[in-house]
């Protein structure tokens, strides 16, 4: 990762055309797009910034800034450490849904099952691997790995409703294990090819 550190000399010297932290952020963003890098951090006067912070102090004015530092990478590294950051969650989310079904199986119940949190995640999966998606979609077959985790996620739900504890264990340890590995799968290509 890279940083852009501004003192405020720095700030009026490189960036005086912009007034409000707004356009300062505005004004790195453009000039790293063209070099195919993106904005990864924004820390002002000692503040590390959220999304929200950014939008909430976005017409602070530039004079009242005395230090800020924008880190920043290629998209290319980018998409690659996400997809590194993705395989060890589903890594993880994997031997959590292993051991609830073999916790169900062996119980013969689903007290100890949370659904709620269980499609939680599956769902922020997908919105995760949709952002990787984006920067490559022409080269994989996503949409038949979407297609099966929408299935298994709408048959652990068919499972749990119905109480079939037998059902539900199974799914968890075919379908969604399956999903998981093919997810894994795309990811690897991903992190070893890079993007455009």
């Amino acid at each position: 990762m890279e940083a852009l550190s501004l003192n405020k000399q720095a700030i009026r010297e490189d960036f005086s055309a912009c007034v409000t932290l707004e356009n300062l952020i505005s004004t790195v963003e453009n000039r790293l797009s063209q070099t195919d890098k993106v904005v990864c951090k924004i820390v002002v006067n000692g503040l590390l910034l959220s999304e929200e912070d950014e939008a909430r102090l976005a017409p602070t004015r530039l004079t009242e800034i005395d230090f800020i530092e924008i880190e920043f990478r290629s998209k290319k590294q980018l998409v690659e450490d996400s997809a590194r950051e993705l395989k060890a969650w589903i890594d993880q989310f994997k031997t959590v849904i292993l051991g609830q079904a073999d916790k169900i199986r062996t119980q013969g119940q689903l007290t100890n099952f949370d659904f709620t949190q269980t499609v939680k995640n599956m769902f922020w999966l997908i919105g995760a691997i949709k952002a990787v998606k984006a920067h490559r979609a022409e080269q994989y077959n996503w949409e038949n790995v979407e297609h099966h985790m929408t299935a298994a996620i709408r048959e652990v739900e068919t499972a749990y409703t119905a109480q079939d504890h037998i059902l539900l264990a199974d799914v968890l340890e075919y379908e969604v294990s399956s999903g998981l590995d093919q997810w894994r799968v795309l990811l690897d290509s991903i992190e070893s090819s890079g993007t455009k």
